[in-house]
C-alpha cells in the first residue's frame, strides 16, 4: 500500500529504516533534560530528608496524593486538556493559561493541594 505523503513522515525520502538525525538529536536533548530533572529532584529530596524537613514516608504520602490530582493514579501528573474558564469575564482560555487572556485575572493552580492554597 502506498501513502501519498510518506516523505512528510520520513524526511529521508520515505525510507523508514533510516532515522532522521534531527529526531535523534531531539530525543537526546529530551533525555538530557529528564536526566537533569531527575538529578535535581533526587538532590532536593535527600537534602530535605537530611535537614529533617520531611520524612520519606511523608513524602511518599504526598506523592501518592498528587498522583491522583489529574484523575489518574498512574505515576504521572498531566495537565488538563480542557479549556480554562475565567470566572471574572466568563470567557474560555487555553488549557495551559496561567492568567486570563482577556482580563488578566490569574487562574488558581489546578494541582495545588487545598491545604497549601491559604499559605500565600
Amino acid at each position: 500500500m502506498e501513502y501519498p505523503n510518506h516523505g512528510a513522515l520520513f524526511p529521508g525520502g520515505g525510507d523508514a529504516k533510516r532515522p532522521d538525525p534531527s529526531a535523534q538529536s531531539s530525543v537526546d536533548d529530551l533525555r538530557h533534560i529528564i536526566d537533569r530533572q531527575n538529578l535535581v529532584l533526587q538532590t532536593l529530596l535527600v537534602l530535605m530528608i537530611e535537614k529533617g524537613l520531611i520524612q520519606e514516608s511523608e513524602f511518599d504520602e504526598w506523592l501518592k496524593h498528587h498522583d491522583g490530582l489529574d484523575g489518574h493514579k498512574d505515576g504521572k501528573l498531566r495537565p488538563s486538556a480542557s479549556p480554562r474558564h475565567c470566572s471574572k469575564c466568563d470567557r474560555m482560555n487555553s488549557p495551559t493559561a496561567v492568567k486570563c487572556t482577556y482580563c488578566d485575572a490569574e487562574f488558581q493552580n489546578l494541582y495545588l493541594d487545598p491545604r497549601l492554597r491559604d499559605r500565600s
